[in-house]
């Protein structure tokens, strides 16, 4: 069996050739200090390849270690890989929409790559401040009691599973003015 691992960064590329074998399941998983991740699994034999992002780790140093079954018995554990990579980082959540139906606010945004939770922070012209946790995996809050006529900024943030949090995306939605009728 061998296997090379290429690429730059966080985004790496992990070749593979495995003798055939009946009954043989080989299982691919990058180590790292602090984690270990299901890369993929191989039944029988033969070569190709599996793109992955890096795991988020303590350290810098990795190995891709190839589990050997054989007819669901593990057969040997190999090293098959070593590199260096330092964590992925966390981005930047896109397309934060803001939407008001009567005094609730919706806040939805698209997905961060790598993070696994959000932050947000809400405030209003009034000078109101809220700090949100939306629910882990939810992209979607909705913040009741917002006055019509406020005009309201949303802060938000990706943040991995190890606290690294992305950068802040903002959005901001205008408040309705009332006018007063000239008489």
């Amino acid at each position: 069996m061998t296997a090379h691992v290429s690429g730059r960064g966080a985004r790496r590329l992990l070749s593979y050739a495995i003798a055939r074998r009946s009954g043989q399941v080989v299982r691919f998983l990058e180590r790292a200090p602090g984690a270990l991740h299901p890369l993929k699994s191989v039944r029988s034999g033969g070569h190709g390849h599996v793109r992955f992002t890096v795991a988020e780790a303590t350290g810098r140093r990795r190995t891709i270690v190839a589990e050997v079954l054989q007819d669901g018995l593990p057969r040997q554990t190999l090293t098959v890989a070593r590199f260096t990579a330092a964590n992925a980082r966390v981005g930047r959540v896109s397309r934060l929409r803001l939407h008001r139906a009567g005094t609730r606010v919706t806040v939805t945004w698209r997905r961060a790559p790598q993070a696994t939770h959000y932050e947000a922070s809400l405030s209003d012209d009034a000078g109101g401040r809220i700090a949100l946790a939306p629910r882990p995996g939810s992209r979607r809050l909705v913040v009741p009691g917002i006055a019509r006529q406020a005009r309201v900024h949303i802060t938000v943030v990706g943040v991995s599973d190890r606290g690294q949090r992305g950068p802040r995306a903002t959005a901001t939605l205008p408040g309705t003015s009332t006018r007063a009728a000239a008489g």
